[in-house]
């Protein structure tokens, strides 16, 4: 989408979806270019920005169409779908423009070309020092996924006082802010030598005392956007969680259908028939489908509910969140199995390099990895609902 379109009327959900099915087969066929280079292709790329799928969760006032947390798991889905790691640079760089976009002073201006996006970590792993007109930026982090492509990386940290004193806020915690940095300003140091995800770019970044202005900042935690849809108000996990739920569900539906296809017509040997005859088959793969169903039916049963508590209240409870994280974690968790099990039935099929199936494992397998999705999700969940709660929460 260029800069001239995006003040044309806003797509709606099914035109979006109708889109990203649009792609698939170029996604497919772009998908070993794209682990060969390691990030994703420029053709895809474009593709994303000249559909409007790269913008698709941005506040309207920033030229995106701004999908509500249910649209968003769904869109995620549909790209994850046709290639796992084009799938995750999109919702990685979609999630973090979106965020950056409701909540820093001067996204109007930074994002108004409809093809700026951001990509790199929310975590505080570096310092902010307080300056005249915004922070002096340090840190050393991972996981740029997106920047191939992107305009800024993005990076968190503490905030620092003009004497390098650690800033409180009200609530006791420490101060933390996100910062989006221009690309030239940071030091993209590779890194990203990896078994799945091959091509999303999430390479190691450093940042050495970069000055950035208050305006391309924002508190880390808050639930005060500036622009947006009420699903900003209720702060960036749950948008990160439709990131990683679409994602997990788009990789595990798009294993199930390999292994469907490949079932009418592998016979392994000594076998009497094809694995789609075989009832034992038939059994295990009613059983992995069921599991993937379910899962899918939580995540947007959860999702939901948090979005129609945002547009209610412009709020929701810790419950809400718990079930949104949860369900992440879950769905992810499922999808690891389920595609495991589509794998080892795939046969010497799946395991050549190249094969959909070998790459949905890979890819399921780096995804898990992700500090989103570890078992502390079902911990901080358990307790909330079993109310023992004390202090701050990050759902």
């Amino acid at each position: 989408m260029t800069a001239a379109t995006t003040t044309g009327p806003t797509p709606s959900t099914e035109d979006l979806l109708e889109r990203a099915r649009g792609l698939r087969s170029l996604l497919v066929d772009q998908a070993t270019e794209s682990d060969r280079t390691g990030h994703m292709t420029a053709t895809v790329a474009d593709a994303l920005f000249d559909s409007g799928l790269m913008t698709a969760a941005l506040p309207r006032a920033c030229g995106g169409a701004e999908a509500d947390l249910v649209d968003q798991v769904l869109l995620f889905e549909e790209l994850s779908a046709a290639d796992p790691s084009a799938g995750w640079s999109h919702m990685a760089c979609a999630t973090s423009t979106a965020f950056a976009a409701a909540f820093m002073a001067d996204a109007t201006e930074m994002f108004a070309d409809g093809r700026s996006v951001c990509a790199g970590q929310f975590a505080p792993r570096g310092a902010f020092q307080t300056v005249d007109g915004g922070y002096r930026v340090s840190g050393q982090y991972g996981f740029a996924s997106g920047s191939g492509h992107a305009a800024y990386i993005m990076a968190g940290g503490a905030v620092l006082d003009a004497d390098g004193e650690m800033v409180f806020g009200d609530n006791g915690m420490p101060e933390m802010r996100v910062a989006a940095i221009p690309r030239a300003e940071v030091v993209l140091a590779g890194g990203w030598d990896v078994l799945g995800l091959r091509g999303t770019g999430s390479q190691d970044y450093s940042v050495d005392d970069v000055f950035v202005p208050t305006g391309r900042t924002f508190e880390l935690f808050s639930e005060s956007p500036l622009r947006g849809g009420p699903q900003f108000s209720i702060g960036i996990m749950p948008m990160t969680s439709a990131g990683h739920a679409g994602w997990a569900l788009g990789v595990c539906r798009r294993a199930l259908d390999e292994i469907a296809e490949l079932a009418k017509v592998k016979q392994r040997m000594g076998a009497a028939d094809v694995l789609a005859a075989q009832q034992l088959f038939q059994k295990e793969f009613g059983e992995r489908t069921a599991q993937f169903r379910a899962a899918r039916a939580y995540v947007l049963d959860a999702f939901g509910a948090i979005q129609a508590a945002a547009d209610a209240d412009g709020a929701a409870t810790l419950e809400r969140k718990a079930d949104v994280r949860v369900s992440t974690t879950h769905a992810t968790r499922v999808a690891a199995d389920v595609i495991l099990w589509c794998y080892r039935l795939g046969g010497g099929d799946a395991l050549r390099d190249g094969h959909p199936l070998q790459r949905c494992m890979r890819d399921i397998l780096a995804g898990t990895q992700h500090i989103f999705v570890d078992d502390s999700t079902y911990v901080t969940a358990s307790q909330v609902w079993l109310d023992r709660v004390e202090g701050f929460v990050s759902l």
